[in-house]
């Protein structure tokens, strides 16, 4: 298994994670619906203090991003992860898994207590397994009450 580190995004790293947003053609719908101007401010914004970004490192090169955000509700808080991709070329060796891990340590720095949401299209395969075999469930019941019914809604509740 490779290394792999976190850094802050910084500028420079926009255009990479511009084309990373718009290949839908393999990433599909994993960035979410929203044009990448509408949220190109937050990655890099300090002003949203509970935003999670991260470049995604390892042996020096860049492989991913994540884009998750918490959210204060009456019974606990939720991480929001809204966009995790790794490169397709490093797909399949570990390194989604292990950037899960490390952004829910992360996510445990500031919070003892909570739960992680990720919305997946129903039409990714490859991200609705992925979810599974990270230990997140899905929430049928709530993905019913949707219309259209096209996302998958997942679930993992982290106690520490």
């Amino acid at each position: 298994m490779y290394d792999l580190s976190f850094r802050k995004i910084i500028e420079k790293d926009i255009p990479l994670i511009e084309k990373w947003y718009g290949m839908t053609e393999y990433f599909g719908y994993a960035t979410g619906f929203k044009d990448f101007s509408e949220v190109k401010h937050r990655l890099i914004n300090s002003d949203f203090p509970d935003n999670i970004t991260f470049m995604i490192d390892s042996e020096g090169k860049t492989i991913g991003f994540t884009f998750a955000e918490f959210f204060e509700t009456k019974n606990r808080p939720i991480l929001w992860i809204y966009i995790l991709i790794i490169e397709p070329e490093n797909q399949n060796r570990g390194y989604g898994t292990m950037a899960v891990k490390k952004l829910i340590d992360i996510a445990k720095s500031m919070h003892r207590s909570f739960s992680c949401i990720a919305l997946v299209s129903q039409e990714n395969e490859k991200g609705l397994r992925f979810w599974k075999s990270s230990g997140f469930n899905r929430l049928y019941n709530l993905e019913n009450r949707l219309k259209p019914k096209q996302i998958a809604i997942y679930c993992k509740n982290i106690n520490s």
